[in-house]
């Protein structure tokens, strides 16, 4: 329906990594890729909630993420592996912090009550395992609890034509400090298309985020 929008809230890396990223997936492109960090409409980008919304209810989102951006310290996010998925999606995924997970039940917490009950992900909600269906359909989001793995995703690739993916940049140059929080509007295959809403982060707050949220 044209009046549902999907949403992703994410952590936006600052332009050196951002480009370092752009640079890598563009090094892809002969792979022959679904999508690709540099072609266009694709925003390098952690996420932390993706979910469908009713588009009425973008400017109260926005106004909840801004206040949690507001209060919100930073840690530096440290990148772990490169991973390849059987879906063909190429990332690198970051160690778990409690940062990440706390900030995540935060903005579910605060966001999932304005998405007015809208079905999130129904048109792939059969492909998902009981657990990450239960999870879609209470938060809006699969990737909760033991199924978030903090990542950004270069490119989707489904045919390697048996020869292995060079990745040319040392995994530690995507350790990052966020410089923003930010709403991005998604499209196929999970791509940030278009930064909707964007909100800084000050990196001189550092340390442990010291809410307590409840568990989701």
């Amino acid at each position: 329906m044209n009046n549902i929008i999907r949403i992703n809230i994410c952590l936006v890396p600052p332009t050196d990594v951002a480009e370092k990223a752009i640079a890598l997936g563009t090094s892809l492109a002969p792979y022959e890729p679904l999508f690709f960090l540099g072609s266009k409409h694709t925003i390098p980008h952690v996420s932390l909630y993706m979910s469908d919304a009713p588009t009425r209810a973008l400017s109260r989102i926005a106004g909840v993420v801004a206040d949690i951006a507001d209060v919100l310290p930073v840690i530096e996010l440290s990148a772990k592996e490169y991973r390849y998925s059987p879906r063909g999606y190429l990332d690198i995924a970051y160690h778990d912090d409690p940062w990440l997970r706390n900030t995540q039940k935060h903005i579910i917490e605060a966001v999932n009550p304005l998405r007015e009950n809208v079905l999130a992900f129904a048109d792939v909600l059969h492909e998902f395992e009981a657990p990450r269906r239960e999870n879609a359909s209470r938060y809006g989001y699969p990737e909760i609890g033991s199924f978030f793995v903090p990542h950004l995703t270069f490119t989707r690739v489904l045919r390697t034509n048996g020869s292995p993916i060079e990745l040319p940049i040392p995994k530690e140059c995507f350790s990052f400090i966020p410089a923003s929080l930010a709403i991005s509007r998604t499209g196929e295959h999970g791509v940030s298309e278009e930064i909707l809403y964007s909100f800084p982060l000050d990196a001189k707050k550092r340390g442990a985020y010291t809410s307590n949220p409840s568990r989701v």
